[in-house]
């Protein structure tokens, strides 16, 4: 994952908060668990990864890593696939045959990790985060943290798109949805094409859903 994260300015700047006393990196560990018997029970069974502090180690759940899995194998594949993967140390055993899926699996999840590696760091940036788990302050989800971890999160997944060679040229001629310059000219010497009027900005009517769906598609 370092190799992931470090392809980005993001990345970097999280890697770089994980240093022991002498300045080597000092991660959290790595671990796939099932969190839940059975993938969409209760609890945990809908989540992708947490953080455990008392044991400082990011858990992906078992059963998001099959989902990753089986989302970049043939349709017709993929139930008896699943069924065998059911069982973890057939999990184990498929990932460690498979190192093209294991890294496609990384690319997959490397944005869930980032934001439970951001609670990883704010744990460990603040003493208050470690009592409460102590019961020694009074416990609950503080929206700042969950809002840097998906602010820091955001961040890393546009710096990673941002390296597809290709993808930030198009994605600034994409918006806001319109022609460049040079196709509103007409083809003709001398004739110049009428521009329809933009829209005011401070118009409140809301645009409709089939004009928002037709200026995607302009993209």
């Amino acid at each position: 994952m370092q190799a992931f994260f470090s392809r980005t300015e993001a990345g970097r700047e999280l890697l770089g908060r994980f240093k022991d006393a002498k300045g080597r990196p000092d991660l959290p560990k790595l671990t796939v668990l099932k969190m839940s018997q059975r993938p969409g029970d209760a609890g945990y069974g809908g989540a992708a990864a947490v953080y455990d502090e008392s044991s400082r180690t990011v858990i992906l759940s078992h059963w998001h890593v099959v989902r990753q899995i089986l989302a970049g194998v043939p349709a017709a594949e993929r139930e008896k696939l699943g069924a065998r993967l059911s069982d973890s140390r057939a999990l184990a055993e498929y990932l460690r045959a498979h190192p093209a899926q294991r890294t496609a699996v990384a690319n997959r999840v490397d944005v869930t990790l980032f934001h439970e590696l951001t609670h990883a760091w704010q744990y460990r940036r603040q003493s208050l985060a470690v009592e409460s788990i102590r019961g020694n302050a009074p416990s609950g989800i503080i929206l700042a943290r969950e809002h840097e971890a998906f602010f820091g999160g955001n961040r890393y997944f546009h710096e990673k798109l941002m390296c597809i060679p290709g993808l930030s040229r198009s994605s600034r001629a994409c918006w806001p949805c319109r022609p460049p310059r040079a196709s509103m000219r007409s083809s003709t010497p001398g004739r110049r094409v009428r521009r329809r009027p933009r829209p005011s900005m401070s118009s409140s009517a809301p645009s409709s859903p089939a004009s928002v769906n037709r200026a995607a598609r302009n993209c």
